[in-house]
């Protein structure tokens, strides 16, 4: 004889695929976020217009970004890491702009990028500037509470493959 024991529904987790359950006790998501398993990959897409992801939002471990005639702006400095820190990024950029904006200190892979009649870039923006006013024009800023140093915490790392056609895909550590 076969027994077939079954959860009560409030013990049942997003973790088992046969419910559609939300989380429970410990494993509630922040509130306003999509659990972590449904973020696995995600897609963000502009055609002729814009996609935008900032300020406080849950970063997938893959994502599919592609601007065509248009422009993708992920910034990653508020972002919910997974858990082990890595993005990956597959960016298309034809005709558009892809920009992926992440905290200083942040390992950044370029690997697997071709540009044809574009760019691929990394860049650093943001103290520079108050660097060059304070040091070269002598117009000192107020502090922007940078010390120099990093925070103990392991970095974010961001793998960035894919592909510019008469566009850009630019990283940049702010």
């Amino acid at each position: 004889m076969n027994h077939r024991s079954e959860s009560p529904p409030e013990s049942r987790t997003l973790d088992d695929p046969a419910t559609g359950y939300e989380r429970t006790g410990d494993d509630v998501p922040a509130r306003g976020r999509t659990p972590r398993r449904e973020l696995e990959r995600e897609h963000f897409n502009a055609l002729f217009g814009e996609c935008r992801r900032s300020g406080d939002w849950s970063a997938p471990e893959t994502a599919s970004v592609n601007a065509w005639f248009g422009e993708v702006s992920l910034d990653f400095t508020e972002a919910e890491l997974p858990h082990d820190g890595v993005v990956e990024v597959d960016a298309s950029a034809v005709f558009g702009q892809v920009t992926l904006t992440v905290p200083r200190g942040t390992d950044v892979e370029l690997q697997g990028t071709t540009a044809i009649f574009g760019e691929v870039s990394r860049k650093q923006t943001g103290r520079t500037g108050n660097f060059l006013r304070k040091w070269v024009l002598g117009d000192a800023e107020p502090d922007d509470g940078w010390d120099g140093a990093y925070d103990d915490e392991e970095p974010m790392l961001l793998r960035v493959t894919g592909l510019s056609v008469f566009g850009s895909v630019t990283v940049n550590e702010v």
